[in-house]
């Protein structure tokens, strides 16, 4: 349940930055056994993730998209498409991933220069990945709205977008672009440095992911994400309340047996569009109560806001 609602929301607030797929710390990544670099040097080709733009790496056309999505993720480039008539479906890619974090994944293949592989999750029927070297994994997917059968033609599209994900990597750095961010922007910061240390420490167990805009701390109620993304100004819409000074947008995900209270600030502007950086601090309490998981999750964002650059 928990895992439907949180892929659920994603999917409905997209412009904030969700991902679904949750990923170790390096220390736990498992190499490849036996791993063979593909002859494409991907990991040159994308060079620095943290500032890696992902629509780079593909065009609208490659999935039958007029357009990319408005921006919501620092790491994904997502489109809407509807390729059997059944109702939209999101693509993305971009996403770099720990490779052991994806577990539910076909034996990796050489093909065409690359080692690569399909995948799949709840709600994502169709994925693929393309090794970066023996521990990450550049991946494409495609994800439902519900549950059930996935839409006639979605695992075609998403294997002839893929297609040219590959085409351009092969071309190496000079078909990637990467953005400039201004010195007060979150984008180049690591979300894991957020969280006060002794707020973090406090947790047995923590996960993040390699362009570092995402973090995550568990232990065995409570699971507490911030991730820096993109969004509009007020994504949650009216009212905005204020946290250490900072307009903040708040959702409450009540849920079957855990609770969720998502807390959202924007930062600076991205781009030309209206857009602005915005951090992102989720909490999740299996049997928490609403009015107290917020509470607690207000009181962590006053400490993660107070740490974050200056707008001005």
């Amino acid at each position: 349940m928990r895992l439907k609602l949180l892929l659920l929301l994603c999917l409905a607030v997209f412009a904030a930055g969700c991902t679904e797929v949750v990923s170790p710390p390096p220390s736990a990544a498992k190499p490849v056994p036996d791993y063979v670099p593909s002859s494409v040097d991907v990991a040159a080709a994308l060079g620095d993730l943290t500032t890696l733009d992902p629509c780079s790496l593909v065009e609208p056309v490659d999935f039958g998209a007029d357009r990319a999505m408005d921006p919501g993720s620092l790491d994904e480039c997502a489109f809407t498409v509807n390729p059997g008539g059944g109702g939209p479906s999101v693509f993305s890619v971009g996403l770099v991933e720990w490779l052991a974090q994806i577990e539910d994944h076909s034996s990796i293949k050489s093909e065409k220069g690359f080692r690569h592989a399909r995948y799949s999750a709840p709600l994502v029927p169709c994925g693929r990945l393309v090794l970066v070297d023996d521990k990450m994994a550049l991946t494409a997917q495609a994800r439902q709205p519900t549950e059930g059968p996935k839409p006639a033609g979605l695992c075609e599209a998403l294997d002839r977008g893929f297609a040219k994900v590959l085409e351009r990597l092969a071309k190496g750095p000079s078909a990637v672009r990467h953005r400039v961010f201004p010195a007060n922007s979150v984008a180049t910061a690591n979300a894991c440095g957020a969280l006060p240390r002794t707020v973090a420490d406090s947790f047995p167990k923590y996960r993040n992911w390699p362009a570092e805009h995402m973090c995550e701390w568990t232990d065995a109620t409570t699971t507490l994400r911030i991730s820096f993304g993109v969004g509009s100004s007020a994504p949650f819409g009216a009212p905005q309340r204020p946290v250490a000074g900072r307009p903040t947008g708040r959702l409450e995900l009540p849920g079957g047996s855990e609770v969720h209270c998502v807390l959202n600030t924007t930062h600076i502007p991205f781009g030309a569009g209206g857009a602005r950086e915005n951090v992102r601090l989720t909490l999740a309490v299996k049997g928490g109560v609403m009015a107290q998981v917020c509470d607690r999750a207000t009181g962590l964002a006053e400490q993660v806001w107070a740490g974050l650059p200056r707008v001005g």
